[in-house]
């Protein structure tokens, strides 16, 4: 398993080109009752840092007053050949004071906002978001990456087809009968809920 898992590791070089790249990164804080809270927001990566702002009385952020321990994810891909991603587990700062905050959302707002002057982020910053919204600063404790290109079209999708077996797929009939009965509560897996039942067969 170590051994397919440094083959789709990236490096430190690919880890920031692939964040520079990325758009909207997943957020996992800690609730008070221990379970995790998850949403998403656009960053940015300042070195080994990810920066991203957010409404001070937001939920995660009063989460990470609490517990400043913090995992964020980063991933794109559709297909298992071509799945990418890099998942930090790292310590929240919350900067909330100037002059701090204002540079950091000068930063921000010039990524997300290209092209814009200096004037009219300032505009923006001080007419919108200043009393209400602050910066969270992410420094990383463990950064896991994969880049599954690197595996050259090898994968599970890829080896059965080259076996000349069918993924499957919407068009595809799965030779199972089906059985439901609500009142010993047996139901019926996830995915049929997508299918079409006919002829006690399910179309997968």
């Amino acid at each position: 398993m170590a051994k397919a898992r440094d083959a789709v590791r990236m490096s430190d070089d690919e880890v920031a080109a692939f964040l520079d790249g990325a758009q909207s990164l997943q957020v996992a804080t800690i609730g008070k009752d221990g379970a995790p809270h998850l949403t998403t927001v656009w960053f940015l990566r300042q070195g080994k840092q990810i920066l991203f702002e957010t409404y001070g009385k937001s939920q995660k952020v009063v989460n990470l007053k609490r517990d400043p321990r913090i995992a964020v994810l980063a991933e794109d891909g559709t297909t298992y050949d071509r799945l990418r991603g890099v998942s930090i587990n790292g310590t929240a700062r919350v900067v909330e004071d100037n002059p701090e905050r204002t540079a950091l959302m000068r930063d921000l707002l010039d990524h997300h906002f290209p092209g814009q002057g200096a004037a009219e982020l300032d505009a923006r910053w001080r007419q919108k978001w200043r009393k209400k919204r602050i910066v969270v600063v992410v420094t990383p404790d463990k950064t896991m990456s994969w880049d599954h290109t690197k595996l050259g079209g090898k994968g599970p999708v890829s080896e059965a087809n080259q076996r000349g077996r069918r993924t499957p797929s919407i068009s595809c009939w799965r030779e199972k009968p089906i059985v439901c009965q609500r009142d010993i509560g047996l139901c019926l897996p996830a995915w049929s809920r997508f299918k079409d039942i006919a002829g006690g067969h399910v179309r997968c």
